[in-house]
């Protein structure tokens, strides 16, 4: 197995001290304007707690009415109809415009009713309440009329990372802390129409590092989650009221394509070159969702390795890698401002070569934390922290077996449209059936 991680794009291990800090101290010096002012306490637009009381809002997806006043100012309207005989209609009324006279942008089209719909309204007697202009879901508008992205979903994006990624040989064979690494990958992911189904495409990852050029990457990788309807097991306890439990096998399938590794663990002269793999999986928790995970999986790629040892000598293998990973994978708000995603791995490569098929091992984990700091025109400029810990013996006797890594470095992340909540309709039947047993039992006669 590769040690890519299948629940994220490509490693983060990027620029070393020397480009790092002063990126660190561009980024503070950009976000400093900003420290003081009073951020959305959500995409709603409701105002931060013990502050001053937030205006209205229009209500994105409700019928809204183009009206002009008397004095040529054009507003947007959404009108309550009375609630009870002789009450009068509340309107809220957004301007139009933004404060500096420009048109709104991300706004529904509204019914043009003109001078003639605002003399409607007035005549009325309607409540009149001054509101900020709708804004799409995982958008904001503040009270200049302006519009930002605010919520961001990270399984689907292009990006570009660089960042500093000390490398240590775990068998006390020394380090190499000065390097820096650049990355890129694309990745998306969506339900299908019915709800039932979680797709995944992952292409042209890669990352490189230097000075010692380590390289790596993946022209393709492909993951589906399948919701099943009925529990393998129905388990019921008595311990106080009955409750039921339900076991329940979501299963998933994969594959890579074209994985590559060059000098991994720094030893020169290797590449790695995995042609393709496939594996099931079973997805033992995941959210309403479908966006948070925890995936067992177990699979079998078949690849090859180039060796040179050293000018016309080296060797070459075709191997078969039977191998089991466990990976997660949790945004930890609803806005994806901060992301945790691990992985363990284990995989047995079988090498055939002239005395026949050679059993080595791989093995490895990884940890990393994601945390937007900013998002330059609604693009999200992150910090990746992450950790790893690696362990192969098919490198060869002097080569060192154990790498261990830290890596930490921003990412530049286009397209990365608002995050979605809705749940899947299955999940929302699971809910309804997963009552207390003794529900159902609740209208028998004594």
């Amino acid at each position: 197995m590769k040690k890519t991680d299948k629940t994220r794009i490509g490693p983060v291990r990027g620029t070393g001290p020397v480009c790092a800090v002063p990126a660190a101290l561009a980024l503070l010096v950009c976000a400093a304007p900003f420290a003081h002012a009073r951020a959305p306490a959500d995409a709603t637009g409701d105002g931060a707690p013990g502050g001053p009381a937030p205006m209205h809002r229009l209500t994105w997806g409700v019928p809204t009415e183009c009206m002009t006043d008397p004095a040529g100012n054009r507003w947007r309207v959404q009108c309550d109809k009375p609630r009870a005989p002789g009450a009068k209609p509340v309107c809220l009324a957004a301007p139009a415009t933004q404060s500096n006279g420009k048109p709104l942008s991300r706004v529904k089209p509204c019914r043009e009713t003109g001078t003639d719909g605002y003399k409607k309204m007035t005549a009325a007697e309607s409540a009149i309440i001054p509101a900020i202009a709708e804004a799409p879901p995982g958008w904001y508008r503040d009270e200049e009329g302006r519009v930002m992205q605010v919520t961001f979903d990270l399984q689907r994006r292009f990006v570009l990372g660089a960042g500093w990624a000390p490398a240590l040989d775990a068998g006390g064979g020394g380090g190499r802390l000065g390097r820096s690494q650049f990355d890129m990958g694309f990745a998306a992911a969506w339900p299908d129409e019915p709800g039932r189904r979680w797709h995944v495409i992952r292409a042209l990852e890669g990352h490189l590092a230097v000075p010692d050029l380590e390289a790596g990457g993946q022209f393709f990788a492909y993951d589906m989650s399948q919701l099943t309807d009925e529990p393998v097991l129905r388990i019921t306890t008595f311990f106080g009221r009955p409750r039921r439990g339900d076991l329940r096998l979501d299963w998933g399938l994969g594959l890579r394509v074209l994985g590559l590794d060059v000098r991994p663990h720094g030893v020169p002269g290797v590449t790695d070159l995995e042609i393709a793999e496939f594996h099931l999986a079973w997805d033992i928790w995941q959210s309403a969702d479908m966006y948070n995970r925890v995936r067992a999986s177990g699979g079998t790629a078949v690849g090859r390795v180039w060796q040179k040892q050293e000018p016309g000598r080296g060797w070459s293998a075709t191997y078969l890698e039977p191998g089991a990973a466990l990976t997660w994978y949790h945004g930890l708000d609803r806005g994806g401002f901060h992301t945790l995603s691990a992985d363990l791995h284990w995989s047995a490569p079988c090498y055939y070569r002239d005395e026949g098929f050679v059993p080595r091992t791989r093995a490895g984990t990884n940890a990393g934390y994601e945390w937007i700091l900013i998002a330059v025109n609604d693009q999200p400029v992150s910090l990746r922290i992450e950790g790893t810990l690696d362990y192969r013996d098919d490198l060869g006797a002097a080569d060192p077996k154990w790498e261990t890594a830290a890596h930490a470095g921003l990412r530049f992340s286009f397209w990365a449209p608002a995050r979605e909540h809705a749940a899947a309709p299955i999940h929302t039947r699971r809910h309804a059936d997963d009552r207390p047993a003794a529900q159902e039992d609740s209208g028998s006669s004594e």
